[in-house]
């Protein structure tokens, strides 16, 4: 994690993008964004200051990318009822949702 944290300082482009892509990923692999939002946001935010970022704006991209994550995740609770109301996998719930939230999260990335 201190390595993460010492890539970061350098740019805050590369924060940004580690605020998107990396709850993103864990809330897909997990099924949860409120894990992926708050292991992200206690290890590294506290430190979007060294970044150039504020805390709020790291902390608040972070968070939105976790629910993301949790949305594109077959694993989620709510998208495993749902493909069941509808009849479906969930896998083809997720070949639809997916990519709005990942252009959705591009255009908060590049707005924040």
């Amino acid at each position: 994690m201190d390595v993460f944290v010492e890539a970061l300082k350098g740019s805050s482009d590369l924060a940004k993008l580690g605020a998107a892509v990396g709850p993103y990923v864990l809330g897909v692999m997990t099924g949860s964004g409120d894990a992926a939002a708050f292991a992200f946001n206690e290890a590294v935010t506290p430190h979007a200051a060294s970044f150039g970022m504020t805390i709020p704006d790291l902390g608040y991209l972070a968070s939105v990318a976790a629910t993301f994550g949790r949305v594109s995740s077959p694993l989620a609770a709510g998208v495993i009822v749902i493909s069941g109301i509808a009849g479906v996998s969930p896998m083809e719930v997720i070949k639809r949702s997916a990519p709005v939230q990942i252009c959705t999260l591009a255009f908060l990335f590049f707005i924040s």
